[in-house]
């Protein structure tokens, strides 16, 4: 067979990790009678660009291109280098491969895989690196501090923008399309491609090592412990952590030497020449591979503190030698590296970590000799393995696969519409990173609230509609219906159990409610049940939901929670922080009042876990009730109030086990593990009761911890005594976390979802009266922050006393004037209104104004708005007034602060710019001609906010009265002037 192979580099120009392997990739296949040639790029700054040479090494036919100037990481000709595409073509000719392989080919461009297909060859791509999702390789941001391990847009500051990023990314998964197979030489590699978006089938086929003809274990004897490094200088090798590694265990007189093989020469030249030379250090340039042996049996201990690895071939060449591998959490090495048996593993960017580790083998001869046994025994395929795999490749017949869910060409993306009922967290990890998630499948998204009364012009454009966890009303139920008549799906989205009134009267919470808020409680279930019934397909959290929903006869399906890229950006800037290393710290986290009962379970046994460990503590967050069990240690639990999403991964950082108690209800089986994901994001590691969302995240003791039977004292003990496995399940849990929640996953499940025809053909609920009692007119809510001049105050919390008992006051913010409409966020308690409200406010100049709402515009926890007559002037300071008729149900939403929540509407404020454009208007034959079309362009933006501003507020009749007011008095002015 004729096998050509691309590598950007080759030896004896480079000796990195790629370039040699593919050398020894290339001598094995020879060996195999295959017939090889290798098309390089070469990095000769003395030499003109793109000039090719022909040579032979090995007996291998060699052709470099000099593709010096395209290793810049931010060049498009990085990628996408079409300059190269006729010294290949002209390679291709000349050597006729039946099969072309492709390694790494940064400077070279992915352009050249189809130009192999097209040639008639077979194209195998092996990526050694996280080149195919990150410019930079390793999935690091410009300060090379690592990014998350899902790349995604706007995941990481790339060097020409998250825009392009994108781009670059899906100019090169399309070119994968002339790819036979992509293979990977580790298991965590191919995790990490899958998370980062690549949806090609991938093949692991492990990096061979040749293993030596002499085999037994090392001993240690009497002297300094010999440490090896050897890579390169650049920041992701870690060789800073080292330097400050070997600092520390200078200070706690640990006797070792280290050596350090492939630091540049400018690293003694600078600030770091001092640190290196002041310790028993010495730095050496890389050495050729005919001295590895030499080089291996010269130390007892090779270290590896990379922030990232796609394999390590020396971790596995010193393993195989008998040589213990200190590494970090990067990939590749935890694949072989069995922490304590033939190594140790320690956390990324932890000098401290991995001074305890080196230190463990300086001063355990019997754990060195232990793990050096175990090197010898680790199982590491050899070339003649990778050979044969390779070849199995290389023959295979089938054709390259297609993409999933790709868009035919000419086609507008899908477009989505989601409309939500509730806001805060559940409406991040339910909608907006579901909205991230079809967004990288090539879907269009919009979201509105379920009282938006644009939802129903937004429907009418769009290909499909998600309603997260909103209660039926007339006109969300017209929205859906329309849809069903044009064809349109529609799909209920809840996370909770919520929608069967049976089960709701169970809930303790539930129970133990006043009567007449009990039957109001239940009566929104029966909405929630209703609204799903019209869709006619559910979409759930859970396996447990969708089972409840299929019970109804409404087809669902399951898509998890996942883990949104604007979490994981603000959890990896948390796992930056140092944390505390003297105490141990466990955490309970609740969201809402109703997990008392969750978290009494568990007190006893904290009590008794506090009371034998006096250096631990507990931390509690959100409005939970603390255990009287635990009062007499009240000076060691920490109460933290509940916090913006961006902060919760600082708070949840701090903790070396986060417990999710969960007591035996059907509604505890329907929780997702979101504590999990969240928590592993920042390294910390669950312990959860077992309920079946947990078994499905959590492997068992590997990526978390799960409680049967009530045995959490006997977890707390173990998670206390072994923490150095805690960490290691922190560490794989993350990894775990990436890999099944990822917005690339988890993206190709939600659109099949929504494609899915057996789906869409759902039944639906028939039309005529809409199944519940207590029907209402919706509101007509603008979503928050929309038009100029909104001013809103507050979250619901409660609500306050019926409006027919006692009139309620509204204290209005000053330098709102002049004043056209106030909106209050009222509950009816899921009944109709009996009569209207009315609102009073005084103005400056003592006069009293008001604005009636019927009750048909009065909704049940929705926005009722009180138009006034014209704009008035208010004084500082001055109170509304909202009253009812007597006997009146209705009643006003309370903050938490016990503030009722109104928002107002006034005149939009006048830029500071604008005065002056008016003046420079006047006047504008005195300028050139862009600064007279900049003042047109700024008048007519203020002019057009202005205008959108009216015609919402006093409707298109008023509107277009006080425009046209306006654009008289403006007239006057310039006429006057």
């Amino acid at each position: 067979m004729r096998i050509a192979q691309v590598v950007c580099l080759y030896p004896p120009d480079h000796l990195g990790g790629a370039p040699q392997h593919v050398r020894q990739l290339a001598i094995e296949l020879r060996a195999r009678r295959h017939d090889l040639s290798i098309f390089a790029g070469r990095h000769r700054r003395d030499r003109p660009m793109l000039e090719s040479t022909e040579d032979s090494m090995d007996g291998i036919a060699v052709v470099r291109v000099n593709t010096v100037d395209a290793f810049k990481e931010s060049d498009r000709r990085n990628w996408w280098h079409e300059d190269v595409e006729s010294h290949f073509r002209h390679f291709l000719a000349k050597q006729r491969p039946d099969v072309v392989h492709f390694h790494a080919i940064q400077s070279l461009g992915a352009s050249l895989l189809q130009v192999a297909r097209d040639f008639g060859a077979r194209a195998v791509v092996s990526m050694h690196d996280l080149w195919w999702v990150c410019p930079r390789l390793f999935c690091v941001d410009r300060e090379r501090q690592p990014c998350i391990p899902a790349v995604t847009p706007g995941s990481c500051a790339c060097e020409e923008g998250t825009e392009a990023l994108a781009e670059r990314n899906s100019i090169l998964r399309g070119a994968l399309d002339a790819v036979a197979a992509v293979i990977t030489p580790s298991p965590s590699m191919a995790a990490r491609l899958r998370a980062s978006g690549l949806t090609q089938p991938l093949v692991i086929v492990g990096n061979g090592v040749d293993r030596p003809l002499r085999e037994r274990p090392r001993r240690r004897h009497e002297r300094p412990l010999r440490v090896l490094f050897a890579a390169s200088s650049h920041p992701v090798k870690g060789w800073p952590n080292l330097l400050s590694a070997l600092r520390l265990m200078r200070r706690d007189s640990v006797s070792y030497h280290a050596t350090l093989y492939g630091l540049d020469e400018h690293i003694l030249q600078g600030g770091d020449a001092a640190a290196v030379l002041d310790l028993p250090v010495t730095v050496h340039p890389p050495f050729p591979p005919d001295r590895l042996d030499e080089v291996l049996a010269e130390h007892d201990v090779l270290v590896l503190p990379s922030q990232f690895e796609s394999s390590s071939l020396l971790v596995r060449e010193a393993l195989v030698r008998g040589v213990p591998v200190v590494a970090t959490r990067c990939g590749g090495p935890e694949d072989v590296i069995e922490d304590g048996a033939n190594g140790l593993l320690v956390p990324i960017g932890d000098p401290m970590a991995l001074a305890e580790a080196l230190e463990r083998l300086a001063r355990e001869p019997a754990l060195f000799e232990r793990m050096s046994a175990g090197a010898l025994a680790t199982a590491i395929p050899t070339p003649h393995d990778q050979g044969l795999a390779l070849e199995r490749i290389y023959t295979d017949s089938r054709e390259p696969p297609s993409k999933p869910h790709q868009k035919p060409p000419g086609r507008k993306a899908p477009r989505v519409l989601f409309i939500a009922g509730i806001e805060g967290a559940p409406l991040r990890y339910r909608v907006h990173n579901a909205i991230e998630q079809l967004a990288l499948q090539g879907f269009s998204s919009s979201l509105r609230h379920y009282a938006d009364p644009e939802a129903a012009a937004a429907a009418e454009r769009a290909d499909a509609i998600i309603v997260y966890r909103s209660a039926a009303t007339k006109e969300l139920v017209e929205v859906v219906r329309s849809a069903r008549r044009r064809g349109i799906p529609s799909f209920f989205d809840v996370d909770d159990l919520i929608f069967d009134p049976d089960l709701s009267a169970q809930l303790d919470v539930v129970r133990s409610l006043p009567t007449l808020e009990r039957k109001h409680y239940v009566e929104g279930v029966r909405r929630y049940r209703a609204m799903l019934e019209e869709c006619g397909a559910g979409i759930a959290s859970t396996p447990e939901i969708a089972r409840a929903m299929q019970a109804l006869g409404v087809p669902a399906s399951v898509h998890p929670n996942g883990v949104g890229t604007s979490l994981a950006v603000a959890s990896e800037l948390a796992r930056r922080v140092p944390r505390e290393r003297n105490e141990f710290t466990i955490g309970y986290f609740s969201g809402t009042k109703t997990h008392d009962h969750d978290f009494a379970l568990i007190g006893p046994a904290v009590a008794q876990f506090l009371a034998e460990h006096p250096r631990s503590r507990l931390v509690v967050g959100g409005p939970v009730r603390i255990p009287r069990v635990l009062e007499p240690m009240s000076t060691r639990v920490e109460r933290v109030p509940l916090v913006p999403w961006p902060r919760l991964p600082y708070e949840l950082h701090r903790l070396h086990l986060l417990v999710n108690p969960l007591s035996p209800t059907v509604f505890n089986e329907a929780k997702s593990a979101i504590k999990w994901s969240e928590a592993a994001l920042v390294d910390v590691p669950t312990a959860a009761t077992a309920t079946e969302p947990f078994r499905l995240a959590v492997a068992d003791g590997v990526t978390g911890q799960l409680v049967f039977d009530g045995e959490w004292a006997t977890v707390l003990q173990w998670c206390h005594d072994d923490q150095e496995r805690l960490r290691a399940m922190a560490a794989r849990g993350r990894t775990a976390a990436f890999e099944s929640g990822s917005p690339w996953v988890l993206g190709p499940r939600l659109a099949a979802i929504l494609t899915d025809e057996v789906v869409t053909k759902s039944r639906t609920a028939e039309s005529g009266t809409v199944p519940w009692p207590s029907d209402q007119v919706p509101t007509t809510l603008e979503p928050p922050r929309l038009w100029p001049g909104l001013a809103s105050v507050g979250e619901p919390s409660v609500p306050a006393m019926s409006l027919g008992s006692a009139p309620l006051r509204i204290e209005l913010p000053a330098g709102l004037r002049p004043l056209r409409r106030v909106d209050i966020l009222t509950a009816t308690h899921g009944m109709l209104a009996a009569g209207p409200l009315r609102l009073r406010v005084r103005t400056s100049a003592g006069t009293e104004e008001g604005a009636d709402a019927p009750a048909a515009r009065v909704s049940d926890s929705g926005w009722t708005t009180f138009c006034l007559a014209h704009e008035v002037e208010i004084a500082n300071g001055v109170e509304a007034e909202v009253t009812a008729g007597p006997d009146e149900h209705t009643a006003v939403w309370l903050d938490d602060s016990h503030v009722p929540i109104f928002r107002t509407f006034h005149e939009p404020p006048v830029p500071p710019e604008r005065v002056a454009s008016v003046d420079a208007l006047m006047g504008w034959g005195d300028q050139d001609a862009p600064a007279r079309w900049r003042v047109h362009a700024l008048m007519v933006r203020t002019a057009w906010r202005r205008s959108r501003y009216w015609w919402k507020s006093l409707g298109p009749v008023g509107g277009s009265r006080r425009i046209g007011r306006a654009m008289v008095r403006r007239l006057r002015i310039y006429l006057r002037r």
